[in-house]
């Protein structure tokens, strides 16, 4: 019975919650599939070993191995998180992912970082915290991130790491040439 209350005590403290009478869960099931649509179309199917949902808050809280597949606006798979708990944000389905977050993208791009947000409205994923991108060619570090579900249009704050990309610097140095020169109009030949 104690190391129940234990483990019950650490899980409680891991979501945010004090464990007392107030904090017991109005829901809970185990081992499920939550289904977030908008307009009659998945965003996202959200599955977890544990999930509670509190009559004092909004929020739905998951644990126990939590797994996110994200559609794009025409229902079609685009990615997949994984990380050890969640928490779906009431009216708005934002779903905030914590501890050993990873996204792969359906193209192959992978995110690694500590905590997440996904903004359901604009279907972003934002991260304040150390970030990892791993993609084809690239490995890039950082403190922030914004992305799109795809992880194709993404943007790292700060950062830094490798690239296998080909860079040609005389092509850049004439692009930037090209962007200075200010266009003189000729001038007319002198009438003879």
């Amino acid at each position: 019975m104690l190391l129940g209350t234990g483990c019950q005590q650490r899980t409680l403290e891991r979501i945010g919650l004090s464990d007392s009478t107030k904090a017991r869960p109005e829901q809970e099931i185990w081992n499920s599939t939550i289904v977030l649509s908008q307009n009659g179309v998945t965003t996202s199917k959200i599955h977890a070993g544990h999930i509670a949902r509190y009559k004092s808050k909004t929020e739905t809280f998951l644990d126990s191995g939590v797994i996110v597949d994200f559609y794009d606006k025409l229902g079609q798979h685009t990615s997949t998180l994984t990380s050890d708990s969640a928490m779906v944000q009431g009216d708005q389905n934002n779903l905030y992912a914590y501890g050993n977050v990873v996204v792969v993208s359906d193209s192959g791009q992978v995110l690694r970082t500590e905590a997440i947000r996904w903004d359901a409205v604009t279907e972003k994923i934002i991260s304040d915290t150390f970030v990892t991108i791993t993609t084809a060619l690239d490995t890039l570090y950082g403190i922030g991130l914004v992305s799109d579900g795809e992880l194709q249009n993404w943007q790292i704050e700060k950062p830094t790491g490798k690239t296998y990309r080909e860079l040609n610097l005389e092509r850049e140095r004439n692009r930037q040439t090209d962007a200075t020169k200010t266009e003189v109009p000729e001038a007319a030949p002198p009438d003879s």
